[in-house]
C-alpha cells in the first residue's frame, strides 16, 4: 500500500511547533525523512492553474519511489492568505504493477482531497480501490488532434512539451493516460516523469513530459490551445494507438519498446548507502532469463510461429522460422548442447553445430540467438535505468555487446542483422557515455 501525505497551510502542523505550510497528515509508517523529501514536491503557482498533477521519482535508502502529487487551489487559509493543498501518494517500485498507470490513478481514484479542515493526524494504511480499464484506442487524441496514432509521439520521445489553457490540466492528464497505455510492459508506464504544469521554481530537466500555460518553450511542443500536433510517425506504436489490437508476440510480453537513456536528472537522488544493493539488478537479470526461457518453450511447442519484436526507432522486425523438412528427430542432448552454447554467448559454435545437423526442424537456432541478444540488451537497459554499477561492470557489459556485434559481422546473412546491430550500438554508445 502506498504512503500518503497531505501538505497545506494550517495553524498547527503534524510536527510540533510548525504552522503555516506544512504536513498536516501522513501515513503512520512513513519514514520522517522520506516525508520531508516528498514535501518539496508541493510547488504551486496561484492564479495560473486550478489543479496540477505530477509524477516524480526518487531514490531513498537504497529503494526507488514514485510520487504522485495532486495540487489544487483551496481558497484562503487561517490568516486569510492564499492557500493550496498538495495530496501525495508514494509508491515503492515493488508495488506499482498492482495499479493502473499513474495518470489513470489521478483520473480514477476518488480519494483525492481538495481541502483540509481537521486536526493534524497520522493516517492508517489505505487500499486504493481502482479498477483496471481495458484499453480501447486513444480516443482523446483522436478527438483533440484527429488521429489516435499521435498518442505515440510523447511515448517515442524522451522529452515532450505541451502548451495548454489554464483549465485543460485534466484534458492533458487524459492524453498522458492514453500514451502510457501504449506500453506493453506496465512498469515502463511509470518511467516517464510528467507534470501538467511546470511551476516557476521547477526545472524542465526533472520531467520527461511537461505542460506550459504561459511562455511555451522554443523547443518542440504539442499545442492543445490551437489543437496543433505534428503527424504521427509510421511505427508499430502508432498502429497500436489506433487499433488497440496487440500482436501475438505482444500478448506474450515479447515486445521491446524504443530503447531510451533515462537521464539521472529524472531521478531525485536523496540518499545513497555505502553498501551496494544488487537486488534490482539480480531481479532484472532473472526476469530477462525467464523471458528467454518462455520464448524457448514457445518456439519448441510451435516451430511454425513467428515472433514480432519492436526495436530501436519503433521499427518492427519479424523473426523468421528457419525450420527445414526432416524425417529424423533431433536428439534431446543435442538440443540442450546447442541451447547451452547460445546461453553462454557462443553463437558461432551453436550455429555451426546446427548447420551440421540433418534434422533442423526441432530447433530454431536463429530465433534463439536473436532472443538471447535481445535479452542481453534488456538486462543492460535495467543496468542503465538503475544507474548503480561499477566501471568494471560497465566494461563487462560493453565487452558483451561487442561480442554480439562480432558475431553479426561474421554472419552477414543472419536475419534482421541491421535492426539488431542498431539496437546493440545504441546500448554500447549509452554505456560508453555513462
Amino acid at each position: 500500500m502506498p504512503y500518503e501525505l497531505i501538505y497545506t497551510s494550517a495553524p498547527q502542523g503534524l510536527n510540533h511547533g510548525r504552522s503555516g505550510f506544512s504536513t498536516v497528515a501522513r501515513s503512520a509508517d512513513m519514514p520522517e525523512r522520506l516525508a520531508a523529501i516528498v514535501e518539496k514536491f508541493s510547488n504551486f503557482d496561484h492564479g495560473i492553474c486550478d489543479k496540477k498533477y505530477s509524477l516524480n521519482k526518487l531514490s531513498y535508502s537504497n529503494s526507488f519511489y514514485y510520487v504522485l502529487t495532486r495540487i489544487c487551489d483551496c481558497g484562503s487559509d487561517y490568516t486569510n492568505r492564499t492557500n493550496f493543498l498538495a495530496h501525495h501518494l508514494v509508491f515503492c517500485s515493488e508495488e506499482i504493477l498492482n495499479y493502473p498507470n499513474p495518470a489513470q490513478i489521478f483520473l480514477l481514484w476518488n480519494g483525492w482531497l481538495d481541502s483540509w479542515n481537521q486536526e493534524p493526524k497520522f493516517l492508517e494504511p489505505k487500499n486504493l480501490e481502482i479498477d483496471f480499464i481495458e484499453f480501447d484506442s486513444c480516443k482523446t487524441w483522436q478527438d483533440v488532434f484527429g488521429d489516435a496514432g499521435k498518442a505515440s509521439i510523447p511515448r517515442s520521445m524522451l522529452n515532450c512539451s505541451f502548451f495548454l489553457e489554464c483549465k485543460e490540466s485534466t484534458l492533458l492528464l487524459e492524453l498522458f493516460a492514453e500514451s502510457l497505455f501504449l506500453n506493453v510492459d506496465k512498469k515502463i508506464s511509470w518511467d516517464f516523469t510528467f507534470t501538467t504544469y511546470l511551476a516557476q521554481n521547477e526545472s524542465a530537466k526533472d520531467y520527461n513530459w511537461k505542460g506550459y500555460i504561459q511562455n511555451p518553450p522554443n523547443e518542440f511542443f504539442i499545442d492543445l490551445k490551437n489543437k496543433s500536433c505534428p503527424n504521427a510517425p509510421e511505427s508499430r506504436l502508432a498502429e497500436f494507438a489506433r487499433s488497440a489490437v496487440m500482436t501475438k508476440s505482444e500478448q506474450l510480453s515479447l515486445h521491446i519498446g524504443q530503447p531510451k537513456k533515462i537521464s539521472s536528472s529524472n531521478f531525485r537522488v536523496v540518499e545513497v548507502e555505502k553498501e551496494k544493493n544488487y537486488t534490482p539488478i539480480i531481479l532484472a537479470s532473472v526476469c530477462a532469463s525467464i523471458a528467454i526461457f518462455i520464448l524457448i518453450i514457445f518456439l519448441f511447442s510451435s516451430t511454425n510461429s513467428n515472433a514480432q519484436i519492436e526495436v530501436t526507432e519503433s521499427k518492427t522486425m519479424q523473426l523468421p522460422n528457419f525450420a527445414a523438412p526432416t524425417n529424423t528427430a533431433l536428439d534431446v542432448s543435442m538440443k540442450k548442447s546447442i541451447i547451452d552454447l547460445i546461453e553462454k554467448g557462443n553463437y558461432q559454435d551453436a550455429l555451426d553445430k546446427w548447420n551440421n545437423l540433418s534434422a533442423k526442424k526441432d530447433i530454431n537456432v536463429n530465433t534463439l540467438i536473436t532472443a538471447n541478444i535481445i535479452g542481453s540488451c534488456n538486462e543492460i537497459d535495467a543496468y542503465i535505468a538503475i544507474g548503480k554499477f561499477s566501471a568494471r561492470e560497465n566494461m563487462a557489459k560493453q565487452k558483451e555487446l561487442k561480442k554480439h556485434l562480432y558475431f553479426l559481422d561474421k554472419n552477414q546473412d543472419f536475419p534482421n542483422q541491421d535492426a539488431l546491430k542498431k539496437s546493440i550500438k545504441h546500448r554500447l554508445k549509452t554505456l560508453e557515455n555513462f
